[in-house]
């Protein structure tokens, strides 16, 4: 059971989780991006496996993050649009894999970019 007086703990612990995760992914989305060829709907490369896996985690981290935030209206609202926009990288993802678009890899950068900064004011308004 979570204790009420430690959820900012978990939130701030959850935070730094999203937010090393998602320069971890950065890392590898632009690898991929610029090393790895790929052929239309394949998923051959362990480095793109693990871009998508590491996406998926991001999601749950978000999702959980999400309810965690439930009672509190602006950290509610910086969770959810890191949870939204993660869903949207992840479906550019799964569409750039399909048509090889420049816009998808596009989205993915900006989502990316401002679920970092979500995540960068969520830990920064926590209260110890």
């Amino acid at each position: 059971m979570i204790k009420f007086s430690n959820i900012n703990l978990y939130r701030r612990y959850i935070s730094y989780g999203i937010a090393l995760a998602l320069l971890v992914q950065f890392i590898f989305g632009i690898y991929i991006n610029l090393y790895v060829n790929i052929a239309s709907g394949k998923l051959n490369n362990p480095v793109l496996i693990v871009h998508i896996l590491i996406g998926f985690i991001l999601l749950i981290l978000t999702f959980i993050l999400l309810i965690l935030s439930y009672h509190e209206r602006l950290y509610l609202v910086l969770s959810l649009v890191s949870f939204i926009l993660i869903a949207v990288a992840g479906l550019s993802g799964f569409f750039f894999i399909i048509v090889n678009s420049s816009l998808y890899s596009f989205i993915m950068g900006v989502s990316f970019a401002i679920v970092f900064f979500c995540q960068y004011l969520y830990i920064s308004m926590l209260k110890d």
